[in-house]
């Protein structure tokens, strides 16, 4: 099992202590704030009020030893840069970042982050691709060109035929991964496997082969 530490326990830090417990992971939470960390006791595996700018509360907690630390404490970029660069020299694996301005990105990757988030940016990009392409309901970026998107079947068109039929590969450059249909039910989505309104299937291709995807289905 992977170790997690999460540093600063405001909304995005306190939503990844809580995710990280909820799949069962062990993650330690910090945050100078008492109340706040009391609020963490019985969710996080511990919860310690620290000020992560202190080299020696870092290492005393082992912060090295852990697979990942996220550093959450992006509206205070001097106290940000500094856990990162402190993170990094105690062996910290991966440090993931939190960001509240390109600024502030930038001078993080310089003090070593490896994973850098704007969820501020990330946002307004994601409602962006929902407001143009209203089919798509979640999806992420694999890289500048390539994306993994949820969408719906809402084509009458699609009822009850096969992904082969459909040759989403050689007509879209996009494939199939995952077909989860109306029942509930889960299936890889292999060629013979049959769609029908209401289906969501779960692809990965081109962001515009995507998009335009997205509106013929």
């Amino acid at each position: 099992m992977k170790s997690y530490a999460v540093i600063g326990l405001g909304r995005f830090g306190g939503s990844v202590v809580k995710g990280l417990a909820e799949r069962g992971q062990e993650v330690l939470a910090i945050d100078r704030n008492e109340d706040i960390v009391n609020d963490y006791m019985d969710i996080a595996t511990q919860a310690i009020i620290g000020d992560a700018q202190d080299e020696r509360m870092l290492e005393s907690v082992g912060i090295g030893n852990f697979d990942y630390v996220v550093v959450a404490i992006g509206e205070n970029e001097q106290s940000s840069t500094l856990t990162t660069l402190l993170a990094k020299e105690l062996g910290a694996k991966m440090v993931v970042a939190k960001a509240a301005t390109s600024i502030q990105a930038k001078v993080l990757a310089k003090v070593g982050a490896d994973v850098i988030i704007q969820p501020e940016a990330d946002a307004g990009r994601r409602l962006a691709e929902r407001l143009v392409n209203k089919n798509i309901f979640e999806y992420f970026e694999i890289s500048h060109d390539m994306m993994f998107a949820e969408m719906k079947v809402n084509s009458p068109k699609l009822e009850g035929r096969k992904i082969s039929d459909i040759n989403f590969h050689d007509k879209h450059e996009i494939n199939v991964s995952m077909v989860r249909h109306t029942d509930g039910t889960t299936e890889i989505g292999a060629g013979d496997t049959i769609l029908h309104v209401g289906d969501f299937i779960y692809v990965v291709g081109k962001k515009k082969a995507v998009s335009q995807l997205s509106n013929m289905i």
